[in-house]
């Protein structure tokens, strides 16, 4: 008794313990991420000239569910980006070197279970853990947003210096792009065209 006692307690500590590391920067209850994820979107949707069009971007929130209607390329993200300003940084250099990590067999099943599971029983598996996405598309957002003028600063630049060589195509492009507007000379020097 005084065992499974102690499993639920340590269980339920497990659930709602305090985050280990700074607290996401949100701006209008939206976290940082929902915004790199959109502002990424945006500027693939402007690279293809507006052609690719997002009607309407829903985030859910510790206060709800909120919907951004979105026309073509006008996009409420850089402004939030804007909003929640340097105190991005840290989370964005986080991005930009997070590792690729080849996905565990537990991940896979697990993500299929919350794919099968009824409505409730997925969000709540989905709420106590969920894997994260891909490392590059991390990188890709954190290199993308980094050319936006609040983020730009010269601490940076040895970070996108070594994104240049990252595994994936996308995000040395993206790089190189926030390169050359951050510091075109130390782009010159990594030879981005």
């Amino acid at each position: 008794m005084a065992v499974t006692a102690l499993v639920a307690a340590v269980g339920i500590w497990w659930v709602f313990r305090p985050p280990s590391g700074p607290v996401e920067p949100t701006y209008d209850d939206v976290p940082l991420s929902a915004w790199l994820s959109l502002y990424g979107a945006t500027v693939q949707s402007a690279a293809s000239g507006g052609k690719t069009s997002i009607i309407s971007f829903t985030a859910t929130t510790a206060k709800g569910t909120k919907t951004y209607a979105i026309n073509g390329t006008n996009s409420p993200a850089p402004k939030a980006l804007e909003a929640i300003g340097r105190d991005a940084i840290p989370f964005l250099i986080q991005k930009l070197q997070r590792p690729d990590v080849p996905e565990s067999v537990y991940s896979q099943h697990y993500v299929e279970l919350v794919r099968k599971a009824p409505g409730w029983l997925g969000k709540v598996l989905g709420w106590i853990w969920y894997p994260p996405s891909p490392a590059s598309a991390d990188r890709l957002e954190a290199a993308t947003a980094l050319r936006l003028p609040v983020f730009q600063t010269p601490e940076t630049v040895p970070l996108l210096i070594n994104a240049l060589k990252d595994s994936d195509a996308e995000v040395r492009a993206a790089a190189g792009k926030t390169l050359r507007i951050i510091d075109p000379e130390a782009a010159d020097k990594a030879g981005v065209k």
